[in-house]
């Protein structure tokens, strides 16, 4: 599934640059900076003493291979941005960089781009001008949320988000989380995130979300996860019909640890809105 990367619910990986600030318990054993730590690159820190690696345009030109093969093939794949850095942080290097980013995903139409970022209420403001009211179909908008706070504080602003696909990535998942209760938006409404709640009544306005990771932390220094807590958010999702990709347990080395039943092990995905166009 993961020909081009390791992580099991995309195909490729993209990242326009690395660097990123910890914002919530969830990034205390950031994978990404101690990766980034190991081959010499100390940009995890505030911006106002930690700069960004940029990358050069052969780097910047991936996305166009991978956009070529798909159109070769008729099928459509997926690429998450990013593993090693968040789009939508305040950061100098990420506003310089940001527009080249959208310029490659506007070429990239036969490549379904998921973007994560543990800070939504950037989201809209750092859009480009023409996708603040309708993003392009081929653009999943996601957010992290590791425990019941998490959700309740970020979930509002994903779901404000006019994305065809939003997703949650529930990993390092520490707690239990209710995703069957009410929230409330920015705009003061209410709403359930696992149904869909027209606010003026077109379909665009639909507010929900399409699709739910979860994992469990891994390496040195992991936190466990309880498995009834993915239980209990599966069958949340399954009676809402969203898609569940269940990923790993916690453990120093996650695979070895097999808590997780077979049934459990979901691998489902949201259909793509977008088809394969050059």
């Amino acid at each position: 599934m993961s020909e081009h990367s390791k992580i099991e619910w995309t195909d490729h990986t993209f990242n326009p640059w690395w660097g990123c600030m910890k914002v919530s318990d969830g990034c205390r054993n950031c994978y990404a900076e101690t990766f980034a730590k190991r081959v010499g690159q100390r940009v995890w820190g505030p911006p106002s003493t930690t700069t960004r690696r940029e990358f050069s345009a052969k780097h910047w030109a991936e996305p166009l291979n991978w956009h070529a093969a798909a159109l070769a093939e008729g099928k459509r794949a997926r690429v998450f941005c990013a593993s090693m850095a968040d789009v939508f942080e305040d950061h100098p290097v990420a506003a310089q960089e940001r527009p080249r980013l959208w310029e490659t995903i506007s070429a990239c139409t036969s490549l379904d781009w998921l973007l994560l970022t543990k800070r939504p209420e950037n989201i809209i403001d750092m859009l480009p001008v023409g996708w603040k009211h309708q993003l392009p179909p081929h653009i999943w908008i996601g957010t992290s949320t590791e425990n019941q706070q998490t959700a309740d504080e970020r979930i509002p602003h994903l779901l404000m988000v006019p994305a065809a696909v939003r997703f949650l990535s529930m990993e390092p998942l520490l707690g239990p989380v209710d995703l069957e209760r009410e929230v409330v938006l920015p705009t003061g409404k209410s709403c359930q995130p696992l149904y869909v709640d027209h606010i003026s009544g077109r379909q665009e306005d639909a507010k929900h979300i399409d699709w739910v990771i979860l994992g469990g932390e891994s390496g040195h220094g992991y936190r466990d996860m309880d498995v009834q807590w993915v239980a209990d958010i599966a069958e949340q999702c399954k009676a809402a019909g969203i898609a569940v990709f269940v990923k790993q347990d916690s453990g120093r080395y996650p695979a070895k640890q097999g808590r997780i039943p077979d049934e459990l092990m979901l691998r489902e995905f949201p259909a793509s809105p977008a088809a394969v166009t050059a």
